[in-house]
């Protein structure tokens, strides 16, 4: 019970910051090292936080991540996502879960993203989230989220997501939280990428996100980022094969809650 009790308490103390669960989890060891930024990502990435960026994959992609939130084993964060290009537009698949045995949540979602013009692309992905509470039982719905990418110029890509624009009602007839991102990318350089965002979580206040990619060499990215609320910074490192696997690591850092190390791998079926 004390586990239990544990866990329950952090878990509200993060819903009271932003909103923290399975809806809210880091893009992958790779995104979430670089301040949690989800609406610009261009590659496997985007099937964390906007679909739309899906239109640019050209190659299959899959990314599998972990997270312990301040390294607490009640809020273990695990994910798979994967990305299919075809003919039709770009297909994606996701499965994440928060918890553990007494209290989680799941996520299930297929995803889709096209091309309306060369550097405007949309997407939409179809949810279905559960938690689980063995004592209680459980408890399920269906929500969808939409996103948007447009590259402004070569160098500058405007994102937009919203997750759950619908008023769903979920636990305790508790209204499923809406979330709303919009953000930029910044690449000055083929080695450099930057990029800011604005989340915006119904009925709490707006947490802003910073995070910077650097390629010191071709194989080895350094990572680094913050949030505002809660306030995290971020950093990881992560390790490109020309085999096409990928392998990341990273952390955040709360000033009072301490640690949430990340780890991830990836492979495209061709080199970065």
């Amino acid at each position: 019970m004390k586990r239990m009790g544990d866990f329950l308490f952090l878990s509200l103390f993060c819903l009271n910051l932003s909103a923290q669960n399975v809806l809210s989890i880091s893009p992958g060891a790779s995104g979430g090292s670089q301040g949690g930024v989800k609406s610009v990502h261009q590659d496997i990435l985007a099937m964390y936080g906007n679909e739309a960026g899906l239109a640019f994959i050209n190659e299959f992609q899959v990314y599998a991540s972990a997270e312990k939130r301040f390294n607490t084993e009640g809020l273990n964060f695990y994910s798979l996502v994967a990305a299919m290009p075809t003919s039709l537009g770009n297909f994606g698949a996701t499965i994440q879960y928060h918890g553990f045995d007494e209290f989680n949540e799941q996520l299930l979602g297929l995803a889709y993203g096209r091309h309306l013009l060369d550097q405007l692309a949309i997407g939409a992905q179809f949810d279905f989230v559960q938690v689980s509470i063995p004592t209680y039982g459980r408890t399920s719905t269906f929500t969808a989220e939409f996103g948007i990418q447009s590259r402004i110029v070569d160098q500058l890509l405007l994102g937009f997501h919203v997750y759950n624009p619908f008023e769903i009602k979920w636990i305790d007839q508790e209204t499923l939280p809406t979330v709303f991102t919009a953000g930029l990318a910044y690449q000055p350089t083929d080695k450099v990428s930057i990029m800011a965002e604005v989340e915006k979580v119904a009925d709490f206040r707006e947490n802003i996100k910073f995070g910077i990619q650097y390629w010191l060499i071709n194989e080895l990215a350094l990572r680094i980022g913050f949030n505002s609320n809660p306030s995290l910074v971020t950093f990881g490192i992560g390790y490109a094969l020309s085999s096409g696997f990928s392998f990341d690591v990273g952390s955040g850092l709360h000033q009072e809650l301490g640690f949430s190390p990340l780890g991830g791998i990836g492979y495209r079926s061709s080199k970065p």
